[in-house]
């Protein structure tokens, strides 16, 4: 096996996280898992349990120290690279691999390596090398991993060159669609390979027609229509800022519009009520006029917005 410098960062990850785990687990494939489970989520629970030893029967009928340590490696992967400490999602990915990955993994470890690795790491006397098969499984299933993930780029871009050359030319597009209804339209800005050029005529052209979308336009009391979404809690892995755990909350699912902002210009209760603006340091002419639109469009968002009109318009 490769030295510890000779490691890729993820692999140093990798190697780090199990040898902390063996620390604890006495090299054992069992109590490794347990292990995990414990120092991750606190408690080995049953669903702890079915999510650790359904690994095993990935490599099913070869060597059973080959699936303890390769049981080992797909919960070391999953539960390092997963969003969360408890993502079952890429716990199971990583048991559909090994599975479809069988004779790759056979194919490395044959009895002679088994053996090889065992005594290496513990000695011709120790029977169980279950723990000696993690680390190398894990690189093993990072490369697998990798590919996989290359694949499915691979595959992505294909499909958007393919779309892409099915987009006709603007004014061809435009000929196309002039008609159509705004279901339909909907349904194109749902095309990733449509270029913004496009979108923007598909916006005025709902805007004339009186965009339909919940969310960007008014209630029947010509109040803004807002269209909330919940963002559950969780945490947040901030690159080069660390985790923080955020409490729920709800996003718009659209930008306010230029159309949802203007009752609050045009309410005698709104963006002349000084109660809006109590407690802001902000200058009288912030308070006496605010940001011209450009772009007048009903459904375009509102632009030339400042923090305290923004402040000023949650408060009405």
């Amino acid at each position: 096996m490769i030295n510890y410098e000779q490691m890729t960062p993820e692999q140093q990850q990798v190697w780090n996280k199990i040898n902390e785990m063996m620390d604890v687990s006495y090299g054992c494939a069992e109590s490794f898992v347990a292990a995990v489970g414990e120092h991750l989520w606190g408690d080995v629970d049953d669903s702890v349990k079915m999510i650790s030893t359904g690994f095993s029967g990935g490599v099913g009928g070869t060597h059973e120290e080959l699936c303890g340590g390769v049981s080992g490696a797909a919960i070391i992967i999953g539960l390092l690279y997963g969003r969360t400490t408890n993502d079952e999602a890429l716990m199971i990915r990583c048991k559909r691999l090994i599975s479809a990955q069988r004779d790759r993994f056979i194919e490395e470890f044959g009895t002679t390596v088994c053996q090889e690795l065992r005594d290496a790491q513990f000695g011709a006397d120790e029977e169980n090398p279950c723990s000696a098969m993690i680390a190398p499984a894990a690189f093993i299933l990072l490369d697998i991993l990798e590919e996989e993930k290359q694949r499915e780029a691979n595959a992505v871009e294909e499909k958007v060159a393919i779309a892409v050359a099915e987009v006709l030319p603007l004014e061809e597009y435009i000929t196309k669609h002039s008609q159509d209804d705004q279901q339909t339209l909907i349904e194109q800005l749902g095309r990733i390979e449509l270029p913004h050029s496009y979108r923007a005529w598909i916006g005025e052209k709902m805007s004339n027609l009186g965009d339909l979308r919940p969310g960007v336009g008014l209630t029947t009391e010509g109040l803004p229509d807002i269209f909330w979404l919940l963002v559950n809690s969780g945490i947040v892995d901030v690159e080069r800022a660390g985790q923080y755990e955020v409490e729920e909350f709800y996003l718009a699912k659209y930008p306010l519009t230029y159309q949802q902002f203007q009752p609050f210009l045009e309410d005698p209760d709104g963006f002349m009520n000084p109660s809006w603006w109590r407690g802001m340091t902000v200058e009288d002419i912030h308070k006496k006029n605010p940001g011209e639109q450009r772009f007048k469009k009903s459904n375009n968002p509102r632009d030339n917005v400042s923090w305290y009109d923004a402040v000023a318009f949650c408060r009405w």
